[in-house]
């Protein structure tokens, strides 16, 4: 089957869809993955199933390429099936593709901090919703939220690092920190709107309580925010560097070396809407791969 994956995310960089992409290529499919290069460090660079289009403009020049892109592509690829991670101004598509063979897929309510924003855009998904024949939901709460009647359940998985070859080069730059003996507390996510400081000053505030505590935290990931500099500049200011350890953003096919060596995994977000209307990719993740969990409490999920 020729199968189309389309999100705005650069590939690799949106969990769901990476994985989407490996699996199905697995299962023997013909699958091309069509994304917005916004600069990043290209995963896969070189692989002839990616199609990249560029980042640059304001944002009506971006959708209005890459509504364009998918025309073309499927143009080229007559496709079976493709699969649309929603984003503004995609139900445009259904003037120039066929709507029996577009998937809608949902994966998220909106994230804005702005409730005005946040409604605003999650109408658009209720109303795209109503116009494509197939909807998929990542969470029965989530499609209730934005009031889609007809979907199809299509819930996180979470990727296992167990079988994933080691990456000397990862394994010899943080040797000193994960073979120092410390129990080891792991986040590994996007730190966008999460509130991770948070956790940074929890972590402090124990070390500070008991100081012959053996245990360091390491930072995963980056925001297109302030919040990574934020911690990095609390972290300087109390010197804790040799227990708070932010990595930036880390691929995630060079992942299993923290996996394989974490001792905890910390599962956070706000409890406050939207983030409690949908799962957090990582509390699973940790979970398959045998990592214990300390998770926030959340509608959604029970541990």
């Amino acid at each position: 089957m020729k199968i189309l994956l389309v999100t705005t995310s650069q590939f690799g960089y949106l969990v769901d869809y990476y994985r989407y992409y490996v699996y199905l290529k697995k299962k023997g499919h013909d699958v091309k993955y069509i994304c917005i290069d916004y600069g990043k460090e290209k995963i896969e660079s070189g692989n002839p199933d990616i199609f990249y289009i560029k980042g640059s403009g304001n944002k009506f020049v971006r959708h209005f390429h890459f509504i364009k892109g998918i025309i073309q592509l499927e143009k080229q690829f007559k496709f079976d099936r493709i699969m649309l991670h929603v984003f503004p101004v995609v139900s445009s598509l259904l003037t120039f593709v066929p709507r029996s063979k577009m998937y809608l897929d949902v994966r998220t309510v909106s994230v804005h901090r702005k409730l005005y924003k946040r409604s605003f855009f999650d109408f658009l998904i209720k109303v795209a919703s109503r116009l494509f024949r197939h909807t998929s939901a990542i969470t029965d709460i989530a499609a209730q939220q934005l009031g889609i009647r007809k979907y199809k359940l299509l819930p996180l998985g979470g990727a296992y690092f167990g079988d994933g070859k080691p990456d000397t080069s990862v394994s010899e730059q943080y040797r000193e920190i994960f073979n120092s003996g410390d129990y080891i507390f792991i986040y590994v996510g996007t730190l966008n709107k999460r509130g991770i400081i948070d956790c940074v000053k929890g972590f402090h505030s124990f070390k500070k309580n008991n100081p012959g505590a053996r245990i360091r935290f390491v930072i995963i990931g980056k925001s297109i925010g302030n919040e990574l500099n934020e911690i990095e500049k609390y972290v300087e200011k109390h010197q804790l560097q040799s227990y708070i350890h932010t990595l930036g953003y880390i691929p995630n096919s060079r992942l299993s070396f923290f996996f394989n060596h974490a001792d905890c995994g910390v599962s956070f977000m706000p409890l406050s809407a939207p983030f409690s209307k949908q799962p957090n990719t990582k509390t699973y993740e940790y979970l398959v791969n045998g990592i214990p969990v300390r998770p926030l409490p959340a509608r959604i999920i029970s541990i």
